[in-house]
């Protein structure tokens, strides 16, 4: 049996928690739950399960692992990953995996390649049918050369999102670093590198926030490909990947799309899969619409999906992660180039990946 340790069981935590109980070839050794002494955090364990107040005391308790993941607030999630490294074979850690620029350069000089390789980003996204089926049709080249999309990102987080776990009022905790990372990661995937980004953020609302809650951004690819998506987690709207997929079960599943990519043969919309195309390249030509694919009723689970890689990197069976730390830093400099952008009030540009 492969042994994970969980660090935070929060919101996303215990999602991972229950994932590590359901699969037939892991068991939760340890959490690790600084709320826990006070009563302020309730999560399912095993009878085995040990729980530890710190990282430290984890650390400090001589115990070892075949993974960790560290599901812990944002601004902790480099601590805590330098902190365990040398204490279990793969590490999970959920995205961003830094607070700052400075972490990134220090990630870079002190973790070994061989500590890096065996990093796992949280990127589920990755691991799930609607996404792998849209990089199957953009492969196709049935859209042409794709110039360009446009995407929503938005929500309503209530209060008590908020006062359930503070650090989101601050640094990193806003939808750009939250959200909006899922997307770039997605776009990144499909239509190259982001060499430039434009934007424009608003924030101060709920009160004592030090974080956007919209924001407006452009992407300029490296392959020519422009961009945009809409972003704000205080608004009423089913655009949204969660309520259009239907993948998570926190959220109703309501028809629509969020995505909407441009072809020089037709558009896509996207997760309906429903294209438009035309009789002939012209503004004036008839268009018509097709579902490109059709969804099975049941859906994998891209929490499970993603748990059974880790637990498979655990166990060797896999050569690498889906998602490489080399990913989750160009992600996050994206995101770092929009925060940028926003504040300075112009184009902000990114080296090579």
């Amino acid at each position: 049996m492969v042994s994970i340790a969980v660090i935070g069981p929060g919101l996303v935590g215990r999602e991972h928690i229950k994932r590590i109980l359901d699969h037939s070839r892991a068991e939760l050794t340890a959490v690790v739950s600084p709320s826990h002494v006070d009563g302020g955090s309730e999560f399912l364990t095993e009878d085995k399960t040990q729980i530890f107040n710190s990282v430290e005391e984890l650390v400090d308790s001589g115990m070892s692992f075949d993974g960790i993941m560290i599901c812990s607030p944002t601004q902790n999630h480099f601590e805590h990953l330098m902190a365990l490294r040398n204490i279990a074979n793969y590490i999970f850690v959920e995205k961003p995996i830094f607070s700052s620029l400075e972490d990134i350069k220090i990630s870079r000089s002190e973790l070994t390649e061989e500590e890096r390789r065996r990093i796992l980003v949280g990127h589920h996204r990755r691991h799930s049918s609607y996404f792998r089926l849209l990089g199957e049709i953009i492969a196709s080249g049935q859209l042409g050369n794709i110039r360009c999309y446009s995407g929503h990102i938005c929500f309503y987080k209530p209060d008590e999102y908020f006062s359930q776990a503070p650090w989101r009022l601050q640094p990193g905790g806003g939808p750009t670093f939250i959200n909006l990372i899922h997307e770039i990661d997605l776009t990144r995937k499909y239509f190259g590198p982001i060499v430039a980004v434009n934007a424009l953020m608003t924030g101060g609302e709920p009160s004592k926030s030090a974080v956007e809650n919209t924001c407006v951004v452009n992407f300029h690819h490296k392959s020519g490909i422009l961009g945009s998506f809409v972003v704000s987690d205080r608004v009423s709207s089913t655009m949204n990947w969660e309520r259009t997929t239907g993948e998570n079960k926190a959220f109703p599943h309501d028809e629509g799309d969020y995505l909407f990519i441009f072809g020089s043969k037709g558009s896509l919309s996207f997760p309906s899969f429903q294209f438009v195309y035309g009789e002939q390249l012209s503004w004036t030509a008839d268009m018509h619409s097709a579902s490109l694919r059709d969804m099975p009723d049941t859906l994998a689970d891209p929490l499970a999906v993603q748990m059974d890689h880790f637990v498979s990197l655990c166990e060797g069976r896999c050569e690498a992660p889906v998602i490489s730390i080399e990913d989750g830093i160009a992600n996050q400099l994206v995101c770092e180039a929009i925060k940028s952008s926003a504040m300075q009030g112009q184009l902000v540009t990114l080296g090579d990946e």
